[in-house]
């Protein structure tokens, strides 16, 4: 699905849900809207949000080591370098 997400930009534009979920291969569509209407999802999409709003994250993607935040897509090269970068400086 969230692959689908990021591939496409229908989603924005077309609140129907189960759509996506049927074009990215989701097979049950009574669980996908349980889960989108469950409570639990709910609190944890706001525990999501508060903690990359205490980190700085203002959009997606966001990459985080623990010595930064990078923003926007990186290539493979460029997140191996980010990987390799943040275990050079750990202690």
């Amino acid at each position: 699905m969230a692959r689908r997400l990021f591939q496409h930009t229908e989603w924005q534009r077309d609140s129907n849900w189960v759509r996506e979920a049927l074009a990215a291969g989701v097979s049950d569509t009574m669980a996908f809207r349980n889960c989108l209407q469950a409570e639990s999802t709910t609190q944890k999409l706001k525990s999501d949000k508060t903690l990359a709003n205490e980190m700085g994250v203002r959009g997606t993607p966001t990459f985080a080591t623990p010595h930064k935040l990078i923003a926007g897509f990186l290539t493979q090269e460029q997140l191996r370098e980010a990987i390799t970068d943040s275990v050079m400086k750990a202690p």
